[in-house]
This record gives C-alpha cells, sequence and structure tokens, in this order.
C-alpha cells in the first residue's frame, strides 16, 4: 500500500511540473503562423490507446487541457463533456481507473492538453508481459506526435505524462527512476 501512495504523490507532482510549464511557456506571439495568431492555440485532442492488460493491478489516468493563460478548459469524449475534479491542489481535470481506450479533446481556444497514466501493481509482483500505451496527440483535428510508452515485463510500476505542447512532450518514469523524459524547457 506504500508503494501505491509513493506513487500517486510521484504522479501528482508530475502533473503539477506538467501544469505549470504549461502556464509558463503558453504561446502569447502573434509571430506564430503568417498573419498573427499561434498554431498551437485551438482544440487539442488525445487518444490513448492500451495494448495489453493487468487486471490486478492499479490504473490512473488522467487529463487537463489548458488554456493559455493558465487556466483549465473543459473536457470532451465523444461530444459528452466529462466531469472534472479538483486534483490535489494542481487545478482541475478528468480522472479514471479504467484501462480503456480514451479520446478526450479540449474547448477552443487552448493551449495544450495533457494526459498521464500511472499502472501499479497492489500485491508488488512484476508485469508477466508487456503493456504499452500509445498516446496521439492532435491539435485542430492535426496528428502532431504520437508516442508509445511501454511497461517492460518485470516491472511494478509506471508513470507516464504526455502532451501537445511544442509539438509534443513526454515523460516515463518505471520503478520510480525516469527512464525518458522530453520535458526539456529552459
Amino acid at each position: 500500500m506504500k508503494q501505491i501512495k509513493t506513487f500517486k504523490y510521484l504522479m501528482m507532482a508530475m502533473m503539477a511540473a506538467v501544469c505549470m510549464t504549461f502556464a509558463a511557456c503558453g504561446g502569447d506571439s502573434d509571430d506564430d503562423i503568417p498573419g498573427g495568431g499561434n498554431a498551437q492555440i485551438g482544440v487539442h485532442r488525445v487518444d490513448l490507446h492500451f495494448d495489453g492488460t493487468l487486471p490486478s493491478w492499479h490504473s490512473t489516468v488522467g487529463f487537463h487541457g489548458i488554456k493559455p493563460d493558465g487556466s483549465f478548459s473543459r473536457l470532451y469524449e465523444n461530444g459528452n463533456e466529462l466531469p472534472l475534479y479538483e486534483i490535489s491542489g494542481q487545478g482541475t481535470g478528468y480522472i479514471s481507473e479504467e484501462i480503456r481506450d480514451y479520446s478526450i479533446c479540449t474547448d477552443n481556444n487552448c493551449g495544450a492538453i495533457v494526459a498521464h497514466v500511472m499502472l501499479i501493481s497492489f500485491d508488488g509482483k512484476p508485469a508477466p508481459h508487456d503493456v504499452t500505451v500509445t498516446a496521439v496527440g492532435y491539435i485542430n483535428d492535426k496528428r502532431i506526435y504520437t508516442k508509445v510508452f511501454t511497461l517492460p515485463i518485470g516491472a511494478s510500476s509506471m508513470v507516464m505524462a504526455f502532451t501537445t505542447d511544442d509539438g509534443g512532450e513526454s515523460e516515463l518514469v518505471i520503478d520510480n527512476e525516469i527512464v525518458e523524459s522530453d520535458f526539456n524547457h529552459d
């Protein structure tokens, strides 16, 4: 149980860092596209596809839509508005404990959407097989970035974050160690 609490804390810390990055780096420049405006502002969407299941594992899947001013957007799935919850004082977002495919989008005039997934073994037993999560980011229905995250056989936990900010960024933590990170803002 202590491992689950540790990983939930790690996931919330990652979410806070990611959200602060977007609020700080939101695009206010009118020089991003010819004629003014910002090509990153619009409807942002993330599709998540899970390949492999872990029935005795705990999972948390979360999404945040972030506006250029740092506030949070409403979120939608299949045209239906999703209920948003306050997440550890880090803003509002949608949270689910289901391992299933998702396609979540923001309101118009957003600067990013963030998706995060946490998988953790209830009993500490390692994964009996690889589980992959494929994340695809879109801005105004244009595919901008695809990333495949893998919980490898033998691991007992994974936290990943994916965003449409700056053309797509991601981070992966396996068993409390950062495996890869594309969040390299100066």
